[in-house]
């Protein structure tokens, strides 16, 4: 069976549909180190600094929060520009996480993105637009603000 971790883990040709289907199917709820998104939002890169500034994780884009029979929904190619952009703009240092894109076959080319945010390769910490304070993932809510200062204590501490 396939968790997060497991599919956080796993080398990037190993990321198959059939492994993001089963995470999905699973039922888990959006937490510290997993976030759905229908479609491409302003607010990914705000995830993507505060997962890197905190344990890491997986935003997968194409799937829904609701429930629903079918929670993969697909997004189209042109999203991944989107999230290079977005992070290009928004995070200082500008940094792009590694985007998977696992194709929905018997579609018109829609694909789920599994973006995978690991701290060990993010500078920390991240910024949004280059604005203390940092944003780090705290449980299923959100982010919480800390300063930059306090983002390089939390990094000592936690060995990231």
């Amino acid at each position: 069976m396939t968790s997060t971790a497991s599919l956080f883990a796993c080398r990037s040709e190993d990321v198959t549909l059939e492994r993001v289907r089963e995470l999905v199917a699973v039922g888990q709820p959006e937490s510290l180190t997993l976030e759905y998104k229908e479609s491409y939002a302003s607010k990914i890169p705000d995830s993507v600094a505060a997962m890197a500034n905190s344990y890491g994780g997986l935003i997968l884009v194409g799937v829904t929060e609701r429930n629903v029979d079918d929670r993969i929904t697909g997004v189209p190619e042109p999203t991944i520009v989107q999230v290079v952009n977005g992070c290009h703009q928004k995070l200082e240092p500008p940094w792009v996480p590694e985007i998977i894109p696992v194709p929905l076959p018997g579609t018109d080319g829609l694909m789920v993105l599994v973006i995978r945010v690991d701290p060990a390769k993010a500078p920390r910490p991240l910024l949004i637009q280059g604005a203390a304070p940092a944003m780090c993932r705290f449980g299923v809510s959100g982010w919480v603000s800390v300063t930059a200062c306090q983002a390089r204590v939390f990094s000592l501490l936690v060995g990231c």
